[in-house]
């Protein structure tokens, strides 16, 4: 059991990939569960190619009742090389933290993260910077269980003003870190990618 003061979303998965020492990473969080076939289910998906896998989530009560999947079947996940799009608009169709695993060899280069900028949202800057180093993999499956309630950070309803501000904090710090390690692999990323987000325009 890894023990550390709190220090957030981020400082818990730097502890996490530092101790970790499997070639395929999965982050879950504390209120989420995977179902006993998601391992295997990611490993006959995987190849060589793959920085990122990813894939869909029940939405349960605190009562473990189905309630929903996320995302929503309808939204169909980005696949293959999604740099491209990445670069254009900082964003493609993924997921959060407990429907995501990773290579460690992509994970290498852009760990450990910068804990002050990703107290919350941590898998958001993963899940930004992974596919810089290799391709995602969907899966549309659910494998496993994402936990509403209302501590939950991203559904706290109650808040929006709160809610928007960190949105708008969190994703320009997620763009500045792509801009940055895509100038280190020698990719270049406009100034003004956020622009051509609709999500982070609303």
């Amino acid at each position: 059991c890894l023990r550390r003061r709190n220090g957030g979303h981020g400082a818990a998965f730097n502890t996490g990939f530092e101790a970790s020492t499997g070639e395929i990473i999965l982050f879950l969080d504390a209120d989420d569960y995977l179902y006993p076939n998601a391992v295997s289910e990611v490993l006959d998906e995987w190849d060589a190619d793959v920085a990122q896998a990813q894939f869909r989530l029940h939405l349960v009560d605190e009562d473990q009742q189905i309630k929903d999947v996320f995302p929503p079947p309808e939204q169909p996940f980005d696949s293959g090389d999604v740099v491209p799009e990445l670069l254009r608009k900082g964003r493609y169709r993924t997921t959060v933290t407990s429907g995501l695993a990773f290579d460690r060899e992509a994970l290498e280069p852009i760990m450990p993260m910068p804990e002050s900028d990703f107290r919350q949202g941590a898998d958001g800057y993963l899940a930004t910077l992974a596919p810089l180093h290799g391709e995602v993999k969907s899966i549309d499956t659910c494998l496993g269980a994402y936990r509403i309630h209302g501590s939950n950070h991203s559904v706290f309803a109650e808040k929006l003003a709160e809610r928007a501000r960190w949105r708008v904090q969190h994703d320009f710090r997620r763009l500045e870190a792509l801009s940055g390690r895509a100038a280190e692999i020698g990719l270049t990323m406009p100034p003004d990618a956020g622009l051509h987000d609709p999500v982070h325009l609303e």
